[in-house]
Protein backbone atom coordinates (compact mmCIF):
# COMPACT_ATOMS: atom_id res chain seq x y z
CA UNK A 1 0.00 0.00 0.00
CA UNK A 2 1.08 3.50 -0.80
CA UNK A 3 0.34 5.97 1.71
CA UNK A 4 1.47 9.67 1.85
CA UNK A 5 0.86 12.40 4.44
CA UNK A 6 -0.35 15.73 2.88
CA UNK A 7 -1.98 18.22 3.72
CA UNK A 8 -5.20 17.97 1.70
CA UNK A 9 -8.66 17.09 3.37
CA UNK A 10 -9.01 14.22 1.14
CA UNK A 11 -6.25 11.53 0.42
CA UNK A 12 -6.66 8.65 -2.20
CA UNK A 13 -5.34 5.63 -1.48
CA UNK A 14 -4.31 3.00 -3.59
CA UNK A 15 -3.79 -0.98 -3.25
CA UNK A 16 -2.68 -3.46 -5.82
CA UNK A 17 -4.33 -6.58 -3.40
CA UNK A 18 -3.89 -9.50 -5.74
CA UNK A 19 -2.66 -10.69 -9.45
CA UNK A 20 -4.05 -13.40 -11.76
CA UNK A 21 -2.30 -14.99 -14.60
CA UNK A 22 -5.54 -15.20 -17.40
CA UNK A 23 -4.91 -17.81 -19.56
CA UNK A 24 -1.22 -18.22 -19.72
CA UNK A 25 -1.43 -15.27 -21.51
CA UNK A 26 -1.07 -11.71 -19.48
CA UNK A 27 -1.20 -10.85 -15.65
CA UNK A 28 -4.71 -8.83 -14.45
CA UNK A 29 -4.22 -6.76 -11.16
CA UNK A 30 -6.60 -6.85 -8.93
CA UNK A 31 -6.62 -2.59 -7.50
CA UNK A 32 -8.37 -1.06 -4.35
CA UNK A 33 -8.20 2.79 -4.28
CA UNK A 34 -9.83 4.30 -1.10
CA UNK A 35 -10.75 8.11 -0.70
CA UNK A 36 -9.90 8.91 3.10
CA UNK A 37 -11.87 12.44 4.15
CA UNK A 38 -10.67 13.09 7.74
CA UNK A 39 -9.00 9.74 8.27
CA UNK A 40 -12.86 7.80 7.81
CA UNK A 41 -13.53 5.97 4.47
CA UNK A 42 -15.20 8.42 2.08
CA UNK A 43 -15.35 6.25 -0.99
CA UNK A 44 -13.78 3.37 -2.21
CA UNK A 45 -14.10 0.87 -5.36
CA UNK A 46 -12.27 -2.20 -7.09
CA UNK A 47 -10.88 -2.54 -10.13
CA UNK A 48 -9.04 -4.75 -12.01
CA UNK A 49 -6.85 -4.06 -15.16
CA UNK A 50 -3.85 -5.80 -16.98
CA UNK A 51 -0.50 -3.92 -17.83
CA UNK A 52 -1.51 -2.70 -21.46
CA UNK A 53 -4.79 -1.03 -20.18
CA UNK A 54 -2.59 1.25 -17.88
CA UNK A 55 -0.13 1.87 -21.20
CA UNK A 56 -3.54 2.67 -23.10
CA UNK A 57 -4.72 4.96 -20.46
CA UNK A 58 -1.29 7.31 -20.61
CA UNK A 59 -1.71 7.37 -24.18
CA UNK A 60 -5.08 8.68 -24.24
CA UNK A 61 -4.56 11.38 -21.48
CA UNK A 62 -1.81 12.22 -23.82
CA UNK A 63 -4.46 12.77 -26.00
CA UNK A 64 -6.89 14.47 -24.54
CA UNK A 65 -4.79 17.10 -22.97
CA UNK A 66 -3.14 17.46 -25.96
CA UNK A 67 -0.44 19.84 -24.33
CA UNK A 68 2.43 18.99 -21.75
CA UNK A 69 4.78 16.41 -20.61
CA UNK A 70 3.20 13.40 -18.92
CA UNK A 71 4.29 13.86 -15.32
CA UNK A 72 3.60 10.27 -14.09
CA UNK A 73 6.09 7.16 -14.40
CA UNK A 74 4.94 3.97 -15.63
CA UNK A 75 6.81 0.56 -15.42
CA UNK A 76 8.99 0.24 -18.47
CA UNK A 77 7.61 -3.20 -21.33
CA UNK A 78 9.77 -6.29 -20.81
CA UNK A 79 11.39 -8.20 -23.35
CA UNK A 80 13.04 -11.32 -23.57
CA UNK A 81 16.43 -11.99 -25.43
CA UNK A 82 14.01 -13.71 -28.17
CA UNK A 83 12.61 -10.58 -28.62
CA UNK A 84 9.04 -11.42 -26.85
CA UNK A 85 7.38 -9.18 -24.78
CA UNK A 86 7.73 -10.99 -21.45
CA UNK A 87 5.03 -9.77 -18.86
CA UNK A 88 4.07 -12.99 -16.33
CA UNK A 89 7.55 -13.61 -14.40
CA UNK A 90 7.34 -13.06 -10.67
CA UNK A 91 10.33 -10.51 -10.60
CA UNK A 92 8.19 -8.25 -13.31
CA UNK A 93 4.78 -8.54 -11.58
CA UNK A 94 6.29 -7.71 -7.82
CA UNK A 95 7.91 -4.45 -9.65
CA UNK A 96 4.72 -3.63 -12.14
CA UNK A 97 2.39 -4.02 -8.64
CA UNK A 98 4.34 -0.98 -7.19
CA UNK A 99 5.12 0.82 -9.60
CA UNK A 100 1.43 0.90 -10.70
CA UNK A 101 0.68 1.76 -7.19
CA UNK A 102 3.02 4.55 -7.20
CA UNK A 103 1.61 5.57 -10.41
CA UNK A 104 -2.12 5.69 -9.68
CA UNK A 105 -1.38 6.81 -6.58
CA UNK A 106 0.69 10.14 -7.71
CA UNK A 107 -2.22 10.90 -10.56
CA UNK A 108 -5.05 10.75 -7.93
CA UNK A 109 -3.45 12.81 -5.40
CA UNK A 110 -1.91 15.69 -7.41
CA UNK A 111 -4.20 18.62 -6.49
CA UNK A 112 -1.34 20.76 -8.49
CA UNK A 113 -1.35 19.64 -11.78
CA UNK A 114 -5.37 18.03 -11.84
CA UNK A 115 -5.56 18.07 -15.39
CA UNK A 116 -4.69 14.12 -15.74
CA UNK A 117 -6.52 13.31 -13.11
CA UNK A 118 -9.83 15.15 -14.01
CA UNK A 119 -9.89 13.95 -17.62
CA UNK A 120 -12.71 11.68 -19.16
CA UNK A 121 -10.42 8.97 -19.99
CA UNK A 122 -9.64 8.04 -16.27
CA UNK A 123 -13.07 8.56 -15.16
CA UNK A 124 -13.91 5.78 -17.69
CA UNK A 125 -10.70 3.93 -16.51
CA UNK A 126 -12.34 3.83 -12.94
CA UNK A 127 -15.80 3.08 -14.28
CA UNK A 128 -17.12 6.43 -12.50
CA UNK A 129 -19.44 9.05 -13.98
CA UNK A 130 -17.73 12.22 -13.23
CA UNK A 131 -14.36 13.88 -12.93
CA UNK A 132 -12.45 13.20 -10.10
CA UNK A 133 -12.13 16.30 -8.31
CA UNK A 134 -16.22 16.43 -8.48
CA UNK A 135 -15.88 12.48 -6.99
CA UNK A 136 -14.25 13.67 -4.07
CA UNK A 137 -16.03 17.16 -3.66
CA UNK A 138 -19.37 15.30 -3.45
CA UNK A 139 -18.48 13.15 -1.39
CA UNK A 140 -18.35 10.13 -3.48
CA UNK A 141 -21.94 10.41 -4.71
CA UNK A 142 -21.88 9.53 -8.58
CA UNK A 143 -25.80 10.90 -8.62
CA UNK A 144 -24.06 14.62 -8.10
CA UNK A 145 -22.38 16.66 -10.60
CA UNK A 146 -21.47 16.71 -14.09
CA UNK A 147 -22.47 13.53 -16.26
CA UNK A 148 -19.30 12.41 -18.39
CA UNK A 149 -19.89 12.65 -22.28
CA UNK A 150 -19.53 10.14 -24.10
CA UNK A 151 -17.06 10.30 -26.65
CA UNK A 152 -15.60 8.12 -29.36
CA UNK A 153 -12.94 6.28 -26.53
CA UNK A 154 -15.83 4.73 -25.36
CA UNK A 155 -16.38 2.61 -28.23
CA UNK A 156 -13.04 1.26 -28.05
CA UNK A 157 -13.59 1.14 -23.92
CA UNK A 158 -16.60 -1.10 -24.63
CA UNK A 159 -14.69 -3.91 -27.09
CA UNK A 160 -12.32 -4.13 -23.99
CA UNK A 161 -14.75 -4.28 -21.45
CA UNK A 162 -16.57 -7.30 -23.81
CA UNK A 163 -13.20 -8.90 -24.02
CA UNK A 164 -12.85 -8.64 -20.18
CA UNK A 165 -16.00 -10.67 -19.82
CA UNK A 166 -15.27 -12.95 -21.89
CA UNK A 167 -11.57 -14.25 -20.48
CA UNK A 168 -13.60 -14.43 -17.14
CA UNK A 169 -16.62 -16.54 -18.82
CA UNK A 170 -13.17 -18.81 -19.81
CA UNK A 171 -11.78 -18.54 -16.37
CA UNK A 172 -15.23 -19.73 -14.42
CA UNK A 173 -15.62 -22.40 -16.58
CA UNK A 174 -12.52 -23.55 -15.04
CA UNK A 175 -13.34 -22.21 -11.00
CA UNK A 176 -14.80 -25.16 -8.91
CA UNK A 177 -18.14 -25.37 -8.15
CA UNK A 178 -17.72 -23.53 -4.48
CA UNK A 179 -15.89 -20.29 -6.55
CA UNK A 180 -17.86 -20.50 -9.79
CA UNK A 181 -20.78 -19.02 -8.13
CA UNK A 182 -19.04 -15.63 -6.78
CA UNK A 183 -17.42 -15.29 -10.06
CA UNK A 184 -20.84 -15.11 -12.09
CA UNK A 185 -22.15 -12.56 -10.05
CA UNK A 186 -19.12 -10.56 -10.46
CA UNK A 187 -19.60 -11.23 -14.46
CA UNK A 188 -23.16 -10.43 -14.57
CA UNK A 189 -21.98 -6.92 -12.67
CA UNK A 190 -19.39 -6.17 -15.77
CA UNK A 191 -22.68 -7.08 -18.18
CA UNK A 192 -24.79 -4.80 -16.98
CA UNK A 193 -22.33 -2.00 -17.21
CA UNK A 194 -21.34 -3.09 -20.67
CA UNK A 195 -25.07 -2.51 -21.31
CA UNK A 196 -25.19 0.79 -19.95
CA UNK A 197 -22.00 1.80 -21.69
CA UNK A 198 -24.03 0.31 -24.93
CA UNK A 199 -26.80 3.03 -24.01
CA UNK A 200 -24.65 5.46 -23.62
CA UNK A 201 -22.85 4.98 -26.99
CA UNK A 202 -25.98 4.53 -28.63
CA UNK A 203 -27.27 8.06 -27.77
CA UNK A 204 -24.76 10.10 -27.85
CA UNK A 205 -23.34 12.33 -30.69
CA UNK A 206 -20.92 10.24 -32.07
CA UNK A 207 -23.57 7.24 -32.46
CA UNK A 208 -21.93 4.41 -34.44
CA UNK A 209 -23.07 3.34 -37.83
CA UNK A 210 -26.20 0.94 -37.76
CA UNK A 211 -24.51 -2.27 -38.53
CA UNK A 212 -21.69 -1.78 -35.85
CA UNK A 213 -24.49 -1.63 -33.64
CA UNK A 214 -25.93 -4.12 -34.65
CA UNK A 215 -22.39 -6.13 -34.14
CA UNK A 216 -22.21 -5.02 -30.61
CA UNK A 217 -25.82 -5.67 -29.64
CA UNK A 218 -25.20 -9.58 -31.06
CA UNK A 219 -22.17 -9.83 -29.07
CA UNK A 220 -23.67 -8.95 -25.99
CA UNK A 221 -26.63 -11.08 -26.64
CA UNK A 222 -24.23 -14.05 -27.25
CA UNK A 223 -22.36 -13.50 -24.37
CA UNK A 224 -25.24 -12.90 -21.83
CA UNK A 225 -26.69 -16.48 -23.31
CA UNK A 226 -23.14 -17.95 -22.89
CA UNK A 227 -23.38 -16.81 -18.80
CA UNK A 228 -27.05 -18.16 -18.76
CA UNK A 229 -26.35 -21.65 -19.89
CA UNK A 230 -23.12 -21.66 -17.49
CA UNK A 231 -25.34 -20.75 -14.64
CA UNK A 232 -27.87 -23.19 -15.72
CA UNK A 233 -24.94 -26.07 -16.09
CA UNK A 234 -23.52 -25.09 -12.52
CA UNK A 235 -27.49 -25.55 -11.26
CA UNK A 236 -27.55 -28.95 -12.85
CA UNK A 237 -24.48 -29.61 -11.92
CA UNK A 238 -24.90 -29.05 -8.62
CA UNK A 239 -28.30 -30.99 -8.52
CA UNK A 240 -26.74 -34.25 -9.68
CA UNK A 241 -24.19 -33.96 -7.11
CA UNK A 242 -26.34 -33.45 -4.46
CA UNK A 243 -28.45 -36.41 -5.91
CA UNK A 244 -25.66 -38.75 -6.68
CA UNK A 245 -24.80 -38.29 -2.46
CA UNK A 246 -28.40 -39.89 -2.36
CA UNK A 247 -28.04 -42.83 -4.63
CA UNK A 248 -26.52 -45.39 -2.29
CA UNK A 249 -29.28 -45.23 -0.13
CA UNK A 250 -31.62 -45.27 -3.13
CA UNK A 251 -29.71 -48.24 -3.93
CA UNK A 252 -30.31 -50.27 -0.73
CA UNK A 253 -33.56 -49.71 -0.32
CA UNK A 254 -33.92 -50.76 -4.28
CA UNK A 255 -32.57 -54.07 -3.26
CA UNK A 256 -35.02 -54.54 -0.59
CA UNK A 257 -37.74 -54.60 -2.72
CA UNK A 258 -35.67 -57.00 -4.99
CA UNK A 259 -35.36 -59.08 -1.72
CA UNK A 260 -39.26 -59.44 -1.08
CA UNK A 261 -39.49 -56.62 1.92
CA UNK A 262 -41.89 -54.53 0.64
CA UNK A 263 -44.65 -54.25 2.78
CA UNK A 264 -47.42 -51.79 1.21
CA UNK A 265 -47.85 -49.37 -1.78
CA UNK A 266 -46.65 -46.41 0.14
CA UNK A 267 -43.04 -48.49 0.86
CA UNK A 268 -42.68 -49.56 -3.04
CA UNK A 269 -42.85 -45.66 -4.18
CA UNK A 270 -40.27 -44.91 -1.29
CA UNK A 271 -37.77 -47.10 -2.61
CA UNK A 272 -38.56 -46.54 -6.30
CA UNK A 273 -34.87 -44.39 -7.80
CA UNK A 274 -35.84 -40.98 -8.13
CA UNK A 275 -34.90 -39.41 -11.41
CA UNK A 276 -33.56 -35.64 -11.88
CA UNK A 277 -37.02 -32.97 -11.97
CA UNK A 278 -38.08 -32.53 -15.76
CA UNK A 279 -36.09 -29.38 -17.35
CA UNK A 280 -33.34 -29.32 -14.90
CA UNK A 281 -30.83 -32.01 -16.60
CA UNK A 282 -31.20 -30.15 -20.24
CA UNK A 283 -27.63 -29.14 -21.66
CA UNK A 284 -26.56 -32.07 -23.85
CA UNK A 285 -29.44 -34.94 -23.44
CA UNK A 286 -30.40 -37.19 -25.86
CA UNK A 287 -33.60 -39.31 -25.93
CA UNK A 288 -31.60 -42.60 -24.51
CA UNK A 289 -30.16 -40.42 -21.73
CA UNK A 290 -33.21 -38.11 -20.93
CA UNK A 291 -34.63 -41.71 -19.63
CA UNK A 292 -32.04 -42.50 -17.19
CA UNK A 293 -31.29 -41.66 -13.59
CA UNK A 294 -27.88 -41.05 -12.04
CA UNK A 295 -26.25 -44.63 -11.56
CA UNK A 296 -27.56 -45.94 -15.27
CA UNK A 297 -25.78 -42.22 -16.60
CA UNK A 298 -22.66 -43.21 -14.55
CA UNK A 299 -22.72 -47.13 -15.55
CA UNK A 300 -23.22 -45.60 -19.51
CA UNK A 301 -20.44 -43.38 -19.07
CA UNK A 302 -18.14 -46.01 -18.05
CA UNK A 303 -19.10 -47.93 -20.99
CA UNK A 304 -18.70 -45.21 -23.11
CA UNK A 305 -14.96 -44.91 -21.66
CA UNK A 306 -14.72 -48.40 -21.81
CA UNK A 307 -15.58 -48.09 -26.17
CA UNK A 308 -13.77 -45.14 -26.61
CA UNK A 309 -10.26 -46.93 -24.29
CA UNK A 310 -10.45 -50.54 -26.95
CA UNK A 311 -10.95 -47.37 -30.56
CA UNK A 312 -8.07 -46.19 -29.21
CA UNK A 313 -6.20 -49.18 -28.63
CA UNK A 314 -7.12 -50.50 -32.04
CA UNK A 315 -5.89 -46.90 -33.51
CA UNK A 316 -2.27 -47.69 -31.60
CA UNK A 317 -2.22 -50.79 -33.35
CA UNK A 318 -3.21 -49.14 -36.65
CA UNK A 319 -0.50 -46.34 -35.91
CA UNK A 320 1.65 -48.77 -34.76
CA UNK A 321 1.79 -51.14 -37.88
CA UNK A 322 2.28 -47.58 -39.99
CA UNK A 323 5.60 -47.09 -38.22
CA UNK A 324 6.89 -50.41 -38.97
CA UNK A 325 5.68 -49.91 -42.86
CA UNK A 326 7.37 -46.66 -42.78
CA UNK A 327 10.78 -48.03 -41.44
CA UNK A 328 10.85 -50.71 -44.01
CA UNK A 329 10.27 -48.25 -46.78
CA UNK A 330 13.04 -46.24 -45.68
CA UNK A 331 15.18 -49.34 -45.44
CA UNK A 332 14.36 -50.41 -48.64
CA UNK A 333 14.76 -47.06 -49.84
CA UNK A 334 18.27 -46.83 -48.31
CA UNK A 335 19.00 -49.69 -50.56
CA UNK A 336 17.76 -48.24 -53.62
CA UNK A 337 19.78 -45.53 -53.08
CA UNK A 338 22.91 -47.31 -52.71
CA UNK A 339 22.17 -49.29 -55.83
CA UNK A 340 21.65 -45.91 -57.87
CA UNK A 341 24.46 -44.96 -56.47
CA UNK A 342 26.48 -47.95 -57.81
CA UNK A 343 24.70 -47.37 -60.95
CA UNK A 344 25.88 -44.13 -61.02
CA UNK A 345 29.31 -44.98 -60.51
CA UNK A 346 28.77 -47.72 -63.17
CA UNK A 347 27.60 -45.12 -65.63
CA UNK A 348 30.47 -42.98 -64.62
CA UNK A 349 33.18 -45.49 -65.42
CA UNK A 350 31.50 -46.14 -68.79
CA UNK A 351 31.69 -42.95 -70.20
CA UNK A 352 35.07 -42.10 -69.07
CA UNK A 353 35.72 -45.35 -70.72
CA UNK A 354 33.86 -44.19 -73.82
CA UNK A 355 35.59 -40.81 -73.99
CA UNK A 356 38.65 -42.89 -74.13
CA UNK A 357 38.05 -44.83 -76.92
CA UNK A 358 36.71 -42.40 -78.90
CA UNK A 359 39.96 -40.49 -78.20
CA UNK A 360 41.96 -43.34 -79.84
CA UNK A 361 39.56 -43.66 -82.66
CA UNK A 362 40.02 -40.05 -83.42
CA UNK A 363 43.69 -40.35 -82.91
CA UNK A 364 43.60 -43.52 -85.59
CA UNK A 365 42.23 -41.75 -88.23
CA UNK A 366 44.55 -38.48 -87.84
CA UNK A 367 47.10 -40.85 -88.51
CA UNK A 368 45.90 -42.44 -91.32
Amino acid sequence: MINRNGNQQSQTQVTVEDTQLINDTYTQYYIHIKVLKHGSINWDTHIHKRFSDFITLRQQMINEVGNGDFPYELPSKQFSLWGKQTSITNDVIKERKFKLEKFLYDMLNDSFDSKWRDTQTVARFLSIPKRWSDLIKDGGDTTKGNVMVTTDNDKDNWLSLYRDCKNDLAESKTTPLKGRTRKLIQLRLKVNQLEKLFANIGNSDTAMEVSEIERRKNLLALLKADINELSMQQSFDDTAVNQFSNTPNTYTNSLSRDAGSIGSENTVKIMETKRPPVGRRRFGETETTAQLNNRELLSLHKDKLKDQDEELMDLHKIIKNQKAISIQMNHELSQQNELLDSFSNDVDQTANKLKAATRRATKFNESL
